[in-house]
């Protein structure tokens, strides 16, 4: 048997299927006047017009009239078929007439569309905590205003819903990756998070989420991803950024995830607050800095992308930097308990590594280059001059003699950049601790090009 049935029964069987961890969906769309309440026009569904697929922007109403993949095999195994194909729309907002519309390769569950570039995505929403038949490969992009197709990717497999930035598509997962929106191609940019529901939601300049506790990804100053703790993020997305405020209402009232304080709060920026990343980064860059004994990643005011040393705070990329010694051991403090001097940067000579004898950095060189040192120091530990005194050697060259950081800062808490200039190699820079007293520390290293 496989007989067609009439579109209106194929609806109400959609409407079954909802009830039945399916998206939900509705028959019929009702616009109105937002002032008035006056109904503007109304538009009955030969299928089901699916609520993730409605989009609308000035204009412009765009929506798919179908069914799911699931949808119609569910249909198809009672041996039904709709009488129709679906369609995708663009209606006039004022008067519901259509546009434009398409039944070629409607698949999606989820629509997207930029105003400002009058670019419509055709897409999936598929995630871990989202309805089953979401879709999760394929995207089509169409101009906006008359439904030209830009370019599709039927094998563009991915996480729903995807998110417009900019000129940008980013994609959702516990590791969402970004698209060109006018070609469809990978940039290469990618972003991290940890286990959690949700979805991410974007703004001008972080996407935020679940990540364990609420978490965020920095899109502006691209230093990772990082987390707030002391608070439950929900299990539907509610970390919503609007004029410089977090806004985080509580939606966990059934949620039993031992996580932190169960509470609705609002967030306000604080530059002076330390706020820590982690990398999706597999290599490091071929420019960045190594930030000893801290608990994450940050990028600093000029651009520099500070990496931890040891990993700690996630993940961070696999730095071409050995360090050895009998016995290391990290200091860590607040930024706010030391003085930077000179150029030194607070939050890098906050923390530490004790008892390192030799450090190792390799450059992408196949020639001899010169190269800039900069070695960030700071007596973390409270020692007094004359207890901690060191020379440091760079290339087997004596560059700091009797060095005793107390003395040389005028106390402890108190950091100083030392740079070193024309360091040659082709391969590898190596930096040497020599303990006169004490054990040797450093907080943070900077190798470039000169």
């Amino acid at each position: 048997m496989n007989d067609e049935i009439p579109l209106a029964d194929s609806a109400r069987l959609a409407e079954r299927f909802s009830e039945a961890q399916y998206s939900s969906t509705s028959r019929r769309l009702v616009v109105m006047d937002r002032h008035t309440g006056k109904i503007l026009w109304t538009r009955t569904a030969e299928h089901s017009f699916r609520h993730n697929a409605i989009a609308v922007a000035g204009d412009l109403v765009f929506c798919i009239d179908g069914l799911s993949d699931l949808q119609l095999q569910t249909l198809q195994r009672r041996g039904l078929k709709p009488s129709a194909n679906p369609r995708l729309l663009a209606l006039n907002a004022a008067s519901g007439k259509v546009v434009w519309s398409t039944s070629d390769e409607v698949f999606g569950t989820f629509l997207n569309y930029s105003r400002e570039h009058d670019v419509l995505l055709q897409a999936g929403s598929a995630y871990r905590d989202r309805a089953r038949d979401e879709v999760d490969v394929g995207m089509v992009a169409y101009r906006g205003r008359n439904g030209d197709v830009l370019w599709k990717d039927r094998s563009q497999r991915h996480g729903g819903p995807c998110l417009l930035w900019r000129d940008r598509i980013i994609t959702n997962g516990g590791g969402g990756f970004e698209l060109d929106l006018f070609t469809g191609k990978t940039t290469g940019w990618n972003y991290r998070r940890m286990y959690g529901c949700n979805t991410a939601v974007g703004s001008e300049h972080l996407l935020t989420f679940r990540s364990g506790a609420a978490g965020f990804c920095d899109l502006e100053g691209d230093s990772g991803t990082g987390n707030i703790g002391g608070f439950r993020s929900s299990c539907t997305s509610n970390l919503i950024v609007a004029d410089g405020v977090l806004n985080a209402p509580d939606y966990t009232r059934t949620c039993v995830c031992a996580y932190q304080n169960q509470c609705s709060l609002a967030l306000v920026h604080i530059p002076d607050v330390e706020q820590w990343t982690f990398s999706s980064l597999e290599t490091a860059p071929a420019h960045f800095a190594v930030n000893f004994g801290a608990p994450g990643d940050r990028r600093s005011s000029d651009g520099v992308m500070w990496y931890e040393q040891p990993t700690v705070g996630g993940h961070s990329p696999d730095l071409p930097v050995k360090m050895s010694g009998k016995t290391i051991r990290s200091v860590r403090h607040h930024s706010s308990r030391v003085q930077p001097t000179d150029d030194a940067i607070d939050w890098v000579a906050s923390s530490s590594i004790v008892g390192v004898q030799s450090i190792e950095q390799r450059v992408p060189s196949d020639e001899i280059r010169s190269y800039t040192v900069r070695l960030t120091f700071a007596e973390l530990e409270g020692q007094t001059a004359g207890e901690r005194v060191f020379d440091v050697l760079i290339q087997g060259k004596p560059v700091l003699e009797s060095f005793d950081i107390t003395k040389v800062t005028g106390g402890p808490f108190r950091s100083i950049v030392k740079e070193f200039n024309g360091i040659t190699s082709d391969s590898t820079i190596e930096i040497r601790f020599r303990g006169i007293r004490g054990d040797a520390t450093l907080s943070g290293l900077q190798i470039f090009d000169e």
